[in-house]
């Protein structure tokens, strides 16, 4: 892929972004898909506010926001069941 040149900074801190949401789908109990969904508001809500001060303070802290958001997602797991995927429900699991 021909990508574009994005300096560093903003490169990072779209990059943190993407891996805050980049989550595994939940099972198909409620349990795992009420955390699946608390899960990806607190990050969000994360995500959210680390923009907005991106936004306020601008390019030359994009890479402290980025480093800011890593934490805290790494503080916001995914702590629930995922789902197994159809390969593992053709052989007996639940599908989804």
């Amino acid at each position: 892929m021909n990508t574009p040149e994005i300096p560093a900074p903003v490169r990072e801190l779209l990059a943190a972004l993407v891996d805050a949401f980049d989550l595994p789908l939940p099972d198909i109990t409620d349990g795992a898909e009420r955390a699946y969904h608390r899960v990806l508001a607190e990050r969000a809500r994360t995500a959210h506010a680390t923009l907005r001060i991106a936004l306020a303070t601008g390019p030359e802290d994009f890479e402290h926001g980025a480093a800011y958001l890593r934490r805290r997602v790494a503080e916001i797991p995914a702590d629930y069941r995922p789902w197994p995927g159809p390969q593992d429900a053709a052989e007996g699991g639940e599908g989804r």
